[in-house]
This record gives structure tokens, C-alpha cells and sequence, in this order.
């Protein structure tokens, strides 16, 4: 009988400790969980504006492109023009 009770006594304790400690790791856990909300928010606000940026970064690319591709033409035209006034002189 009085095994009994000191082993329930002993059960009651442990179980009590086991329930305070998993508390304790619960609350733990949504803190870690919040922490990674945070940093997931934090990523996706960085991608946005990476995003942004790259795309007007691609915006300034093709407006150079399309300026060296002006140039290019320029030059050829005025070289094309030159080639036909050396043949017109011959």
C-alpha cells in the first residue's frame, strides 16, 4: 500500500515535470515560429524589391541595346552613303 502511494507519488511528480517542461518547449517553439514568420516576410518583402529593381535594371539593358542598335545603324547608313558617292565619282 505504501509502495503504491510513493509510486503514484513519484508518477504525479514526473508527469508534472514532463508537462512543465513540454510548456516550456511549446512556448519556445512559437517563438522560433514567429521568428521564422518574420524572416520569410523579410525575404519576400527583399524579393519584391529585388524584383523591382532587376526589372528596371532590364529596362535600362534594353534601352541601351536599342541605343547602341540606333548608333550601329547610323554609322552603316553613313558609311553605305559614303560607299555610293566613292562609286559615283568613278
Amino acid at each position: 500500500m505504501i509502495s503504491q502511494d510513493v509510486f503514484f507519488l513519484i508518477a504525479s511528480i514526473f508527469l508534472g515535470i514532463l508537462t512543465i517542461l513540454l510548456v516550456i518547449v511549446f512556448i519556445y517553439w512559437m517563438r522560433i515560429l514567429k521568428n521564422f514568420y518574420r524572416i520569410s516576410n523579410d525575404l519576400r518583402e527583399l524579393e519584391k524589391t529585388f524584383k523591382e529593381k532587376l526589372e528596371k535594371f532590364s529596362g535600362i539593358l534594353a534601352g541601351i541595346g536599342v541605343f547602341i542598335e540606333k548608333i550601329a545603324d547610323y554609322y552603316l547608313s553613313r558609311k553605305e552613303k559614303k560607299e555610293q558617292k566613292s562609286r559615283k565619282r568613278e
